[in-house]
């Protein structure tokens, strides 16, 4: 199988933004992701806008990835949210509401 590993830089932008970017790469040309927090509808609560962005440097690295883009976003942002249920508990409301 296939194995890669890369190193990235994670800033947080106190009080609202966290920015995640590769560094030192040979598996990115570029790589970068931002959490941008924002108040919610109720004082307990909070929006995540998610955004991220990244290019391979193999092109058959990105003939893939983008048949597979939606399915690694969904799984990072799973993957918070799993993280913040055992940190905060339940959501008040659902995790995707149509805004």
């Amino acid at each position: 199988g296939l194995s890669e590993s890369y190193i990235s830089e994670v800033t947080l932008q106190k009080p609202h933004k966290i920015i995640v970017t590769a560094f030192d790469s040979t598996l990115f040309q570029e790589m970068s992701s931002e959490w941008q927090f924002s108040s919610g509808p109720t004082e307990e609560s909070c929006w995540l806008d998610f955004r991220v962005r990244f290019r391979f440097s193999n092109h058959l690295y990105n003939q893939v990835a983008s048949m597979f883009q939606d399915e690694v976003a969904k799984t990072m942002i799973s993957s918070f949210e799993e993280r913040c249920k055992k940190l905060y508990g339940p959501p008040l409301r659902p995790a995707h509401p149509s805004r």
